[in-house]
């Protein structure tokens, strides 16, 4: 059966400040069986990494199977995968438990659902935490997620997903303390004003 899938990225935080992790979920949707498949993580960002440890990607999906090694379910949760990211980037490959789908009673109108497009115990089915340097400039910085795929006629397709993080600047970072500094210049320049007007 020739398949279709899309990538979705969320950025669950998308402003960030330097020393932060920058987390970012992905879910993929769609319907058909996959032969193989590899997810690349790519980003053109160095100075955006933590030079001590870059982050990991978490795929917390692992597949139950029977004695007759057919997968029967899916344990959420668990995890099945945990890679760190390299420099420029990285690769993972997808267990097949993405896209199983779990037994539901639906119409025939509609397609099944697959693992991958909900999320298990609080965690997406792939959980991309990026870890920014202390010193890391301000502005904002771009993660390209291509998921690659071959479905069981040979066919192979890609979906691409861009994610943007905004590392803060320091008046971003300060901006709630630079108000109320403000408010109190212009209280006292109005006090001050009014004490020479009388004086």
């Amino acid at each position: 059966m020739k398949a279709s899938y899309e990538l979705i990225s969320i950025a669950q935080k998308s402003h960030i400040d330097p020393g932060e992790v920058a987390q970012i979920k992905l879910y993929i949707t769609g319907y058909g069986d996959v032969e193989r498949n590899k997810l690349h993580v790519l980003y053109s960002v160095p100075d955006f990494l933590s030079a001590s440890d870059s982050g990991r990607i978490y795929l917390p999906i692992a597949g139950l199977y029977n004695d007759s090694d057919e997968m029967v379910g899916i344990a959420s949760g668990h995890l099945v995968g945990e890679k760190e990211l390299g420099d420029a980037g990285t690769m993972v490959h997808l267990p097949s438990s993405y896209f199983f789908e779990p037994p539901r009673q639906r119409g025939d109108e509609a397609l099944p659902d697959i693992a991958a497009e909900g999320s298990h115990e609080g965690m997406a089915p792939i959980d991309a935490q990026i870890n920014s340097d202390e010193n890391a400039p301000p502005g904002d910085y771009e993660f390209t997620f291509t998921f690659t795929y071959e479905d069981d006629e040979g066919e192979i397709k890609q979906s691409k997903q861009t994610a943007t993080v905004h590392v803060n600047s320091w008046f971003e970072r300060n901006r709630a303390t630079l108000r109320v500094v403000a408010l109190l210049l212009t209280v006292l320049g109005v006090i001050v004003s009014v004490l020479v007007y009388f004086l």
